[in-house]
C-alpha cells in the first residue's frame, strides 16, 4: 500500500454573511493538497440556533478555542473581508498562548483594521438602504434577492456581522513574524490600495499586495487563480513537520 498523502491544514475565515460553506469552490479545488476547515461562527449555518455572536474579539476567541488542538504541524490562514480581521486576531491569540504560528497569512478583500474608518454606521441602515449597500458590494446573489424568506433570514445574520466589525476598536499590536499576501479587487468600493498596503505594518515577514480584476467579492470570479497562489506558497512546506 502507498503512503497516505498529508494535507496541509488551510483555516478559512467566513466574510460578513459567511459561513462554513461559503467556500465550497476553494474546497473542490483544494482538496487533494489541503485539509479545508471553514470556520463558523455561533447563529450561522449550522450552528443557526445558537444565539448570533456580535462582537468580534467574542467570535475570534471562539474561532481560536476550536482550532488550538490542530496547530501541532504546518498550516496557514485565509480570510475575506471581516474574515482577515478574524484570522488576524486569532493569530495573535496563537501568539499569547506561545502556540505555532500560521506559516502564511492570505487576506483578501480587506483594509488593516488600524487604519478603517467608516462614514456610515451601515448595521443600522433602513432594509431598502442596507440591501442596496450589500448589492452595490456584490455579495447577494439574485436568488436571494428575489427570495423574501432568504432574506429575512440573512438580515440579521448579516446586521450583526457588520455591527462587529463597525463596533470593533482596534488596539495596537506587536508585529507578527509571519509573511503576508493581500489581495483586493480592482473595483473595490471601500478598500483602497494604500488601505490595502497598511498591512505591511503589521509584520517583519515578507508582504505583498496583488489586485486582481472584480469587485468586493473577487474571490468568487479567481478560484482558479487565488487557489494556485495558496499552492505556490506552500511549496517546500512539509506537511509532516511538527511544529
Amino acid at each position: 500500500m502507498g503512503n497516505t498523502i498529508k494535507k496541509i491544514n488551510l483555516f478559512m475565515f467566513p466574510y460578513a454573511g459567511g459561513n462554513k460553506y461559503s467556500y465550497n469552490n476553494y474546497r473542490l479545488q483544494l482538496s487533494d493538497r489541503f485539509n479545508i476547515i471553514a470556520l463558523e461562527s455561533k447563529g450561522r449555518g449550522g450552528r443557526i440556533k445558537e444565539p448570533l455572536a456580535i462582537n468580534l474579539e467574542d467570535i475570534a476567541l471562539d474561532f481560536f478555542e476550536q482550532i488550538r488542538d490542530r496547530l501541532n504541524s504546518p498550516y496557514l490562514f485565509f480570510g475575506h473581508s471581516m474574515g482577515s480581521w478574524l484570522a488576524y486576531l486569532v493569530t495573535h491569540l496563537i501568539n499569547d498562548n506561545k502556540l505555532p504560528p500560521p506559516v502564511h497569512l492570505f487576506f483578501t478583500g480587506s483594509v488593516n483594521p488600524a487604519v478603517y474608518q467608516s462614514t456610515v454606521i451601515k448595521h443600522q441602515l433602513n432594509k431598502s438602504d442596507f440591501f442596496a449597500h450589500l448589492t452595490d458590494l456584490g455579495g447577494l446573489l439574485p436568488e436571494v434577492l428575489n427570495n423574501k424568506p432568504l432574506l429575512e433570514y440573512f438580515e440579521p445574520i448579516l446586521r450583526a456581522d457588520f455591527m462587529a466589525v463597525e463596533q470593533y476598536r482596534h488596539k495596537p499590536q506587536p508585529k507578527l513574524n509571519i509573511p503576508i499576501t493581500v489581495i483586493i479587487g480592482d473595483n473595490e468600493k471601500n478598500v483602497t490600495l494604500d488601505m490595502a498596503k497598511a498591512w505591511k505594518n503589521e509584520t517583519l515577514g515578507e508582504f505583498e499586495v496583488m489586485v486582481l480584476k472584480g469587485h468586493h467579492f473577487f474571490i468568487n470570479d479567481h478560484v482558479v487563480l487565488i487557489s494556485e497562489m495558496l499552492r505556490n506558497k506552500m511549496e517546500g512546506i512539509n506537511p509532516h513537520t511538527q511544529l
